[in-house]
């Protein structure tokens, strides 16, 4: 199959679904905590053309230029993103197919691997009353920025001792939406029907979105198991009621 490059920075545009999660534990030292985030995206305009997107995040880890998010599974319906993501970000995405279902303000998503096994379900509400005209997301986005391990598009690790840190631009007409029922596959995506997820969420609709040029850091050099120093007091606030202490080892 022939795969069009597409370099960053990308321009995007589509409808997201967005929840937080309650914070959890991730088997990786430099995890924070914090809360997760479950983000589902309909993109019906990028460099790639249009595609689906289901990812999540466990919350946020610690990097050399302070905390950031950081993907630990996503998966799209296009190869075309599933290669640029891996080679522009670092993003370790992988190929499923969407189905979606969107009438009278019900939206179900349903999600399957290529082989046909079926890995997450959604049904959403939308409450119209709530809506925001428009929305500049870009005070929050600055303030989240995706650092990722740097990887080929084969999921290879390529730069040693590099991160790549994006940040991302973003505007959209938003609404309340909540989340009416859920199931998913936990052995092939996060089980976040019994991790606390928050049933409120935001719809961010007819979103524009800018994906920036990502720059290479260098990775932590000591571990964190959390990180109540460091975020703000928003973060700090959050890190005291659902982290553990700092604990630090350097690496040898």
């Amino acid at each position: 199959m022939s795969v069009s490059y597409h370099p960053a920075p990308w321009s995007l545009r589509g409808h997201a679904f967005v929840y937080l999660l309650a914070p959890t534990e991730y088997p990786d030292p430099t995890f924070i905590g914090g809360f997760g985030v479950l983000l589902l995206i309909r993109y019906f305009d990028a460099p790639c053309g249009p595609y689906d997107e289901l990812l999540y995040s466990p919350g946020r880890f610690q990097t050399s230029s302070g905390p950031a998010y950081r993907i630990t599974k996503i998966y799209v319906s296009l190869m075309d993103s599933v290669i640029n993501g891996r080679r522009n970000w670092g993003i370790p995405k992988e190929l499923a197919v969407f189905h979606w279902d969107d009438q009278k303000g019900v939206v179900q998503i349903h999600v399957v691997l290529p082989n046909g096994i079926s890995i997450f379900e959604i049904t959403m509400k939308r409450h119209y009353w709530t809506k925001i005209p428009y929305i500049d997301w870009d005070f929050l986005a600055r303030r989240l920025p995706l650092v990722q391990p740097s990887i080929d598009e084969n999921t290879n690790a390529v730069l040693p001792g590099n991160m790549l840190k994006s940040f991302m631009s973003i505007q959209a007409s938003s609404m309340v939406v909540t989340m009416e029922d859920c199931h998913t596959d936990e052995r092939y995506f996060p089980k976040i029907e019994n991790s606390g997820v928050g049933r409120i969420g935001i719809n961010a609709e007819r979103f524009e979105m800018i994906f920036r040029t990502p720059e290479s850091i260098p990775v932590t050099n000591f571990k964190t198991i959390c990180n109540a120093n460091h975020g703000g007091w928003f973060w700090r606030f959050a890190n005291k009621l659902f982290c553990k202490s700092v604990v630090r080892e350097k690496v040898v």
